[in-house]
């Protein structure tokens, strides 16, 4: 009896044109990898609605990070998501031989270096204009990366070179000025802020040298790729993004003022709602909103709109009605005075 031999991703989608490739080895790292994030992911969507609404702006930005990485992986998994281009060097096999380069891969670099950007630097409480140009040097570290491996020339170093100085400009937004920022809010953000620091740092130096052993020289086949690329992402994302959340966990995160400011059901337990108890931070008020006071400036210095403390009372004083009491009539104010003849006549005269 003949038993029908498995097909594996290779056999579905075979790596045409490819002279360097994955094998089947390297396709099981591969679904190894992505099993690991979906496991991560799954437990981060779980925790994140353990969460008050309001207060899970670094949870789903974990869960977009895994999300997007698990869906590479799959991709990779499948021998899906890549290209050739022919090598400059021959250290692994001849050179001028076809590569295999997965730009699916980069596209998840440049959707996900950003968004742990944001997510380390929103815990500093740096300024927002910091926030987004650090944000487009994480993008912009992977766009090079990725122009640099499909270049088949020297040139492709040129751009290795236009990562680096974007990376080294990352370091130190994330060791000097992120660093500084967390240090004045109270609690364990200075603390988090420097191991975020030294981590996402020691991180990517070792994907710098990943890139440059792997799509630069080509001195590792493609299966250690693979396996290289892999433990540095989950040491960079599941495993930091847990470290993060978790410590976050013991701070105030009033003081980072990122919760949600409406007044809605959904940051009030429906279950405590008659009673009008407070989840988090949301509070819950059943007398009238009162208006705030006109904005004293058009850019206040801790960028919050003047409203009045909560410990004021707002309440307006009503004017009550005043009752005047008039007093009874007596019988001689009532009484009209009587003239004489004599003294009527005298009045008439002299008038």
């Amino acid at each position: 009896m003949v038993v029908p031999r498995i097909l594996t991703p290779l056999d579905v989608n075979p790596p045409t044109g490819a002279v360097q490739h994955i094998t089947v080895r390297g396709s099981d790292w591969l679904w190894a990898v992505f099993c690991i994030f979906i496991v991560f992911d799954l437990g981060f969507m779980a925790w994140m609605l353990c969460v008050p609404r309001g207060k899970r702006l670094f949870h789903q930005i974990a869960v977009m990070i895994l999300t997007l990485t698990a869906l590479t992986y799959f991709s990779q998994a499948s021998n899906l998501g890549w290209t050739v281009t022919r090598t400059q060097f021959g250290h692994y096999t001849v050179a001028g031989t076809w590569r295999q380069i997965w730009w699916c891969r980069y596209v998840n670099w440049i959707l996900t270096l950003p968004l742990l950007l944001v997510e380390i630097t929103l815990a500093s409480a740096l300024p927002l204009s910091d926030i987004v140009i650090l944000a487009f040097a994480g993008g912009f570290i992977w766009a090079n990366l990725l122009v640099g491996a499909l270049v088949q020339s020297s040139y492709k170093w040129g751009y290795y070179t236009f990562a680096c100085v974007s990376m080294l400009y990352m370091w130190w937004v994330l060791i000097m000025p992120a660093r500084k920022s967390a240090k004045v809010l109270r609690g364990d953000y200075h603390i988090i802020a420097t191991v975020s620091a030294v981590w996402i740092s020691f991180m990517y130096a070792l994907y710098a040298v990943c890139w440059a052993c792997c799509e630069g020289a080509n001195v590792v086949s493609n299966d250690s790729e693979m396996v290289w690329y892999g433990i540095l992402d989950i040491l960079t994302k599941p495993c930091f993004l847990f470290y993060f959340l978790a410590a976050l966990t013991d701070c105030d995160l009033a003081v980072l003022q990122l919760n949600s400011g409406k007044y809605t059901e959904s940051g009030i337990n429906r279950s405590t709602a008659a009673t009008g108890e407070v989840v988090g931070d949301v509070e819950k008020s059943r007398e009238p909103a009162v208006e705030s006071p006109p904005l004293t400036k058009s850019f206040p210095g801790r960028g919050q709109h003047d409203v009045i403390p909560d410990t004021a009372d707002t309440t307006v004083p009503t004017e009550q009605p005043t009752t005047v009491t008039t007093p009874p009539a007596t019988a001689a104010q009532h009484t009209e005075p009587r003239y004489s003849g004599a003294t009527l006549e005298g009045d008439v005269g002299h008038h």
